[in-house]
């Protein structure tokens, strides 16, 4: 049941976020009058009235009325509880399992970063060059 009040919120969240944006962002740039000020302003809070109504529609539909979704997230917390997490002490051990990988990720990146580096930079001279003669020719 947290779940689906959880999906409720954080919906609800997201339409008074879209709402509030709605309202302070969505004006109109040219001189207006006194009448369509009071129109501008009408619309301007109908669009956040409905942002706020349409996310905690949506909210209850996706938590109540159609359970699947938040019994999704219900199942991915029972999975995640059985996920056995490496061990990260002590700090900086390269024998500790996470500083392991990470210290194999950072080469692994360097060593692709260095040699991306040198085929753009042998093609782009390559490059240059055959354009240059192209060119003077």
């Amino acid at each position: 049941m947290t779940s689906r009040v959880g999906v409720m919120c954080l919906l609800l969240i997201v339409g008074f976020y879209a709402g509030y944006s709605w309202y302070y962002f969505c004006h109109a740039d040219m001189e207006a009058s006194a009448v369509e000020e009071k129109v501008y302003m009408i619309l301007r809070l109908a669009g956040t009235l409905l942002l706020l109504l349409g996310s905690g529609v949506l909210g209850y539909l996706l938590a109540m009325v159609r359970p699947s979704s938040s019994d999704y997230l219900i199942d991915m917390d029972v999975e995640l509880r059985k996920v056995v997490w490496p061990s990260i002490q002590p700090l900086f051990d390269p024998k500790a399992e996470a500083w392991g990988s990470t210290y194999i990720v950072i080469a692994c990146t360097v060593i692709i970063t260095v040699y991306i580096w040198i085929v753009d930079s042998v093609l782009d001279f390559s490059i240059t060059q055959h354009l240059l003669q192209w060119l003077a020719a």
